[in-house]
């Protein structure tokens, strides 16, 4: 191979992490050598110098995302000394993070938790995805440990995708595209951690005892390393891939249950447009609706989106608003270009199961998005 340099066009759902894995170059050089000081702050239309020894994998595409259980439905998988995840997999590090990171100690922190959870998933000691791993009984204290069921909890399929924060939603993102694109574990193969500062006398001596890296500052340290009973499950070395679909796009919720939209719209950066626009009783397709137009208007570099219509106003006879399946999002004076990029990239991380149209009126500031749910 030869050294190669290239000219890479941002296009609409971008981000310089998936970028850099699709050329096989970290995200750090990537930014570097395009005077780029905000990693999550790239323009639809910015033209990037690649300077890298690899090919350029292809492209990949947006998928929609698909239901567990369905036919069409990603399925994680270990083979060849790769670990595929899907795009529910990656939902679900991003909640157990949310658990379990301490962010005042430390991104190294962080690492050593996602690691640890794709080491347990490679193992395959508990399960072939990360929700068995993380399902495991007092494995992860708010997923089904102590914490969590004294809350009524015992899966992460319980956690809301609206209690995963910006900075952890961005920190995976960024983290598993390094691991992609080779970096490897910050903990080896090792498979458990502990914190033995909230640790009780029976298992300090388990804790005190693990060989690995200790990560995390203060009293927020977590101690990495095999208890002796799991030093056979360790893996072996693997490479991570990543899936087509971004992975803050949420799996439909099926069991019927109603959500509270303006609480996830203010976990989003989302703004109401004032107290008549109801959102509290929403089908819960949206909250993967709200999350996609919030994720994409940051990816864009648009101003923060303004939900201005849910189950109110005046729509047409049999509207989906009035069921709760449907939303206005206004850009908050966006063009008509930069609305329909929008629009592009939103329909692209949904899928086909929702409409999304952006609609233009003779007073501009009219212009909304439009998402509904709509399978059939």
């Amino acid at each position: 191979m030869t050294q190669s340099r290239r000219i890479h066009i941002v296009r609409p759902n971008e981000t310089l992490s998936r970028i850099a894995h699709r050329y096989g170059v970290s995200i750090r050089t990537l930014a570097q050598n395009n005077g780029i000081r905000n990693i999550n702050l790239i323009h639809v239309g910015q033209r990037l110098a690649i300077a890298s020894t690899a090919h350029a994998r292809p492209a990949a595409r947006i998928a929609p995302a698909t239901v567990p259980g369905t036919p069409g439905a990603a399925v994680t998988r270990l083979s060849g000394g790769r670990l595929s995840l899907t795009a529910t997999d990656v939902l679900n590090i991003k909640k157990t993070l949310q658990t379990e990171w301490v962010q005042s100690a430390g991104a190294d922190q962080a690492y050593g938790i996602i690691d640890t959870i794709l080491n347990r998933t490679a193992s395959q000691r508990w399960g072939r995805t990360v929700a068995d791993v993380v399902n495991a009984t007092n494995q992860f204290s708010d997923i089904n440990g102590p914490i969590s069921r004294r809350k009524g909890r015992r899966s992460v399929a319980q956690l809301p995708v609206s209690s995963i924060s910006r900075r952890v939603d961005q920190l995976v993102d960024a983290y598993l595209a390094e691991r992609a694109a080779g970096r490897g574990s910050s903990v080896g193969s090792h498979l458990n951690y502990a914190n033995p500062q909230y640790s009780d006398a029976k298992n300090l001596a388990w804790i005190n005892a693990l060989d690995g890296p200790r990560l995390g500052r203060g009293n927020a340290i977590h101690h990495h390393g095999t208890v002796p009973e799991l030093q056979r499950h360790r893996p072996g070395h693997f490479l991570v891939d990543l899936p087509d679909i971004a992975p803050t796009s949420a799996p439909v919720p099926m069991n019927g249950r109603r959500v509270d939209g303006n609480a996830i719209a203010a976990a989003n950066g989302v703004s109401v447009k004032n107290q008549s626009v109801k959102l509290g009783q929403l089908d819960p397709a949206m909250e993967a609706a709200i999350r996609t137009v919030a994720t994409v208007a940051r990816q864009q570099d648009l101003p923060p989106p303004v939900i201005t219509s849910g189950n109110d106003s005046r729509h047409k006879r049999g509207s989906l608003h009035y069921a709760d399946k449907a939303l206005d999002f206004r850009g908050n004076n966006i063009t008509v270009v930069q609305g329909r990029a929008l629009r592009d990239a939103v329909r692209a991380g949904l899928g086909s199961r929702y409409d999304v149209e952006f609609e233009v009126f003779p007073n501009a500031s009219n212009n909304h998005l439009h998402v509904e749910y709509d399978p059939d």
